[in-house]
């Protein structure tokens, strides 16, 4: 006998209606022009949502707003002032919760589907990495394989 709770659950599952809500911080930087690109590269590694730059007058000054995930967040002050030799400012607060496109439970697809994308690997599906993420730090399980290549097993043997 399945409890009410989670049949309903279960029926919302199946529908396909399982989002993910990500908390969004929002980010300030202050940084010189010749460092700009350094620094957008450093924000779309980590998914960072541009809004807007403004060159500040009379100077060679960019503010740049935009949102970041927070679970990207980490570690982001020595990639940024790494990436522009330390002459970058920053602040970030929160912002607002996200809620993400992406199913994390979307199967790949039919085998046609898949045989129509050939030797290309499927898009990264970054609500999946996320849940996945969190099953990890959290010690449950995950649906990760832990051998890629049983084919290969080495015995190591002592030479007698």
């Amino acid at each position: 006998r399945v409890p009410t709770k989670d049949a309903c659950r279960y029926c919302l599952l199946r529908k396909g209606f399982s989002r993910i809500s990500e908390a969004m911080l929002s980010v300030d930087l202050h940084c010189e022009q010749e460092m700009l690109g350094k620094v957008y590269a450093v924000l779309s590694k980590r998914r960072a949502k541009v809004q807007g730059e403004v060159l500040r007058e009379g100077t060679s000054i960019f503010y740049v707003h935009a949102f970041l995930p927070l679970a990207n967040s980490f570690d982001l002050a020595r990639q940024l002032r790494q990436a522009a030799s330390g002459h970058v400012t920053f602040h970030m607060a929160f912002s607002h919760w996200e809620l993400s496109e992406e199913d994390p439970f979307q199967s790949l697809g039919s085998p046609e589907d898949l045989e129509e994308m050939g030797d290309q690997p499927p898009p990264p599906n970054t609500a999946r990495k996320l849940v996945d993420d969190i099953r990890k730090r959290k010690g449950l399980p995950t649906d990760e394989k832990v051998v890629k290549d049983a084919t290969k097993q080495r015995t190591v043997t002592r030479m007698k």
